[in-house]
């Protein structure tokens, strides 16, 4: 249900506003990725009515783009590999201590890729604070080079999420993103590498998240329990009542297409304003 929510709300804004709705599969973690989990993600929304424009990217079919995207920040100088181990990186307090700018591991040493803040702000003419505008949210700063250099690509060789979404918020033109409030702290960093590669800056709207009574978010890991595709229209309205849109009555028995109708006509966005979390 907390995934139904957040792919409403999107969903919602977007066709409110005219825009195109757009899916992504972000399948890069192959160990966390359980089997058949983008069709059945696909069918999930197809059921509930939410159609997507154009064809589904899927992450994985992209490597080549992240990896160009890499290169391009390697011949710049602004990357450097990382040998620390979870041991030391543990024992530092808050932010990374940027322990290996001046050291380089040996070949056979499984190394992270770190982007160096301070050299990236000073060729760019970039500012390592980083004011983040959310629509729903209360607006903050964030100085990366108090948090220190992050990661983009990872020791198992995989591609940071960072990294990942940012150029493919770029390839794809994306303008505006609704997501879940458990991911507004990553968001300075990606409008961080936005900037670096030249990317149009984006609007956000961080919609809170649907908790069970205990407070955890209501996830997979927390052993939800998935949403039934066959009671479509029941969910769609469960949905719209925790996105505080107070559908009507008389929407309880009309199908899936008229609910879809009404809350694409009737939705406010601004319902959900400094909402971090919404219970069962």
């Amino acid at each position: 249900m907390g995934s139904l929510m957040c792919a409403l709300a999107s969903y919602l804004d977007a066709k409110h506003n005219q825009g195109k709705w757009l899916l992504r599969i972000e399948d890069i973690d192959p160990p966390r990725e359980p089997p058949g989990a983008s069709k059945a993600i696909q069918q999930s929304l197809a059921s509930h009515g939410l159609h997507w424009d154009g064809n589904v990217t899927f992450q994985s079919d992209h490597s080549e783009r992240y990896t160009d995207s890499l290169n391009a920040l390697r011949k710049a100088n602004l990357l450097y590999q990382c040998a620390c181990t979870r041991k030391r990186l543990a024992s530092i307090a808050v932010a990374y201590d940027g322990n290996c700018r001046s050291l380089k591991p040996e070949n056979d040493t499984p190394s992270s890729t770190r982007l160096n803040i301070e050299l990236a702000c000073q060729q760019n003419s970039l500012s390592p604070l980083i004011c983040v505008r959310d629509k729903l949210q209360e607006p903050t700063s964030e100085d990366l080079s108090h948090d220190g250099d992050f990661i983009i690509h990872r020791k198992d060789g995989l591609f940071a999420y960072q990294l990942a979404v940012v150029v493919d918020d770029i390839n794809q033109g994306i303008t505006h993103i609704v997501r879940g409030s458990d991911l507004y702290d990553c968001t300075g960093k990606q409008v961080f590498l936005t900037q670096l590669l030249s990317g149009t800056r984006i609007e956000y709207a961080h919609i809170p998240v649907l908790c069970a009574h205990d407070g955890n978010k209501l996830s997979k890991q927390n052993h939800a329990h998935g949403i039934d595709n066959h009671n479509a229209p029941q969910n769609l309205l469960l949905a719209l009542r925790h996105l505080r849109q107070s559908p009507p009555p008389e929407l309880e028995p009309s199908p899936t297409e008229d609910i879809l109708s009404w809350a694409i006509k009737n939705w406010d966005i601004n319902n959900l304003s400094l909402r971090e979390k919404v219970f069962l």
